[in-house]
């Protein structure tokens, strides 16, 4: 039997503890099942299925920062254009421009 508290407290900190967690569930070829607010239980056996939850998951990760940077940048967060980013990339790292 996993222990779940043991592999959650090794993941990574950030968006990687849900892929971890997944991760060693499908290595000990334990089945999990998901669910949405406790409704339309899908059961995930195999690989493939693993592969399109691990796809889900990246997809939603990378929509939800999109949100967070663009209520940043609704909140007055600067912007930068590509010149702009690469001085200051030019400057902190001593390349020529």
């Amino acid at each position: 039997m996993l222990d779940l508290d043991q592999i959650i407290e090794q993941a990574p900190t950030g968006t990687g503890k849900m892929i971890h967690l997944l991760e060693c569930l499908m290595a000990a070829g334990e089945p999990i099942t998901v669910s949405i607010n406790g409704q339309g239980n899908l059961p995930i056996r195999d690989d493939g299925a693993f592969q399109l939850l691990f796809t889900l998951i990246d997809r939603l990760e990378v929509t939800e920062m999109l949100r967070e940077r663009l209520a940043e940048l609704d909140a007055g967060a600067p912007t930068y254009s590509l010149d702009e980013v690469k001085a200051m990339i030019g400057a902190k790292h001593g390349l020529p421009a």
